[in-house]
């Protein structure tokens, strides 16, 4: 209530109201976007601009999550978030360079040519099927 009616003046009216409400949004747009581009900007200067394998056969991989900067547990809880119940039902979870996380479950398949480029997967990763138990 201080912070509104120090923007608003002694006697708040709707024009000053929309211009304090347009003044925060703008800032908030462009510090956001700013965030965005520094962000991508440290990850590129990290070398993380790549897609990296964070999990394979149900088990999290902690030299990539190291890598990545993530955690056991942020990578559980994107997991979860994911819709995956059991971890032995992840067959390869990838997180992009964008941050999001991949997920191809045990028993579907993926196209060799989809595996391309991803970083800290086995030698001949994408010639075994995940249908099958290796």
């Amino acid at each position: 209530a201080l912070c509104a009616r120090a923007m608003l003046g002694n006697s708040p009216t709707l024009c000053g109201a929309l211009v304090a409400m347009a003044t925060l949004f703008v800032l908030e747009f462009g510090f956001g976007r700013l965030h965005a581009v520094m962000s991508m900007r440290s990850h590129r200067a990290a070398g993380r601009a790549r897609a990296w394998a964070v999990m394979i056969d149900g088990r999290a991989r902690p030299d990539a999550l190291r890598h990545v900067g993530l955690t056991a547990e942020r990578l559980h809880e994107r997991l979860r978030a994911g819709g995956v119940r059991h971890l032995d039902d992840v067959a390869l979870a990838v997180l992009e360079p964008r941050g999001t996380l991949t997920v191809v479950r045990r028993g579907e398949s993926i196209d060799p040519q989809l595996l391309v480029g991803i970083a800290g997967l086995p030698p001949g990763f994408g010639d075994v099927d995940t249908t099958g138990g290796r």
